[in-house]
């Protein structure tokens, strides 16, 4: 049998083989390259989640939604507070001055949560329930997509809940014995958690 045509005459001199079929051997060498490279995408991707779990350490946010805290459905867009947090990352360093987009409502909820406070709370700050988010590009920064839902896959609350009606006192000081007739000023005090008002009201006893 002859083996060098059995090979199909790939044989160069000296015995030697000599490849023929280049884009099948270039084909090969992409994809060894795409392997070598997998860790390093992985890391550069993951470079921010890392930053923010060092600056928010008690934060469950970042485990419900993993790459969604900051990205759309896949990482080549950006959710609100991803934009916002790309927008405040050091040239030098790569690390995002978190600090500074704290106060924001990035995602626009109607809880009016900022930023920090959904973090504290382990929702999200770059979504809001319902399709009423917007996408943008992580290459160019531009819109991509309009009222998009989150993704279903992030587990644990979107937003946090609406707050819940404060209670209140009235107390009220009048004097303790006045005659039939006589008109009176009394002084109620409305206090709560978050405000204190007076109301001062004169009637007349009956």
């Amino acid at each position: 049998m002859n083996v060098r045509r059995a090979v199909g005459g790939a044989w160069g001199q000296g015995g030697r083989v000599k490849v023929r079929n280049t884009p099948l051997f270039l084909i090969l060498v992409l994809v060894l390259a795409t392997v070598l490279l997998l860790p390093a995408i992985a890391l550069a991707n993951s470079g921010i989640l890392g930053d923010f779990q060092t600056a928010y350490p008690s934060s469950s946010s970042d485990n419900n939604a993993s790459c969604q805290l900051c990205h759309g459905p896949t990482t080549g867009t950006f959710n609100a507070y991803g934009k916002a947090v790309s927008g405040v990352i050091d040239a030098d360093t790569g690390v995002p001055d978190f600090a500074a987009i704290q106060g924001l409502n990035s995602d626009g909820d109607p809880t009016g949560s900022t930023n920090i406070q959904e973090i504290n709370a382990g929702t999200q700050p770059g979504w809001t329930a319902g399709a009423n988010n917007t996408l943008w590009s992580r290459s160019s920064g531009a819109v991509v997509a309009t009222n998009q839902t989150p993704p279903a896959w992030i587990t644990g609350s979107i937003d946090p809940d609406a707050a819940t009606p404060t209670s209140t006192s009235l107390s009220i000081k009048a004097p303790r014995k006045v005659a039939k007739g006589t008109r009176v000023k009394i002084t109620g005090v409305l206090s709560s958690a978050d405000a204190a008002c007076v109301n001062a009201q004169s009637v007349d006893l009956k």
